[in-house]
């Protein structure tokens, strides 16, 4: 799937309906995260998952700035190229903080990303923040175990 079949997916009043959206392993760019996050029909999803895609730090932007996502408990972006910035900006995102599981594995983030996370006032409540294989430095891997003891995996 490419962003153009998400663009449509997101234009289809049969998105409405879903509780979870799972499109791993495609050629989702920031353009059609873009258009998820911008859908009037994301509001019951409660499973977004991105795992395996080309998303980078748009993408993640998109999401953090959308209004969208009401109801969304689990957003699954493994392996995807968000880098430190997409990290910072999920960080600042009010969304994060009905979210029960962020899993950010494999997603090239490094030391200003982790620490963003570990600082990060969204993320409270969260169930599960998954980091594994990241290149958090090891002064800032532990930063982020004191702050989410027996919820973090990285």
């Amino acid at each position: 799937m490419d962003d153009a079949a998400v663009a449509a997916l997101a234009a289809s009043p049969l998105l409405a309906g879903l509780h979870t959206l799972q499109l791993s392993n495609n050629r989702i760019t920031a353009a059609g995260v873009a258009a998820l996050a911008c859908s009037p029909r994301v509001g019951r999803l409660i499973e977004l998952n991105l795992n395996h895609n080309v998303i980078d730090a748009a993408g993640a932007q998109a999401i953090a700035k959308s209004d969208r996502f009401g109801s969304l408990q689990a957003l699954k972006l493994e392996f995807n190229p968000l880098g430190d910035e997409g990290a910072v900006s999920l960080a600042a995102a009010p969304l994060l903080r009905q979210l029960a599981t962020l899993d950010l594995s494999c997603a090239k983030i490094g030391a200003t990303g982790g620490l963003a996370l570990a600082k990060s006032p969204h993320l409270d409540d969260v169930g599960e923040l998954r980091l594994l294989g990241t290149a958090l430095p090891p002064t800032v891997s532990a930063e982020v175990r004191k702050r989410f003891p027996k919820r973090v995996s990285c």
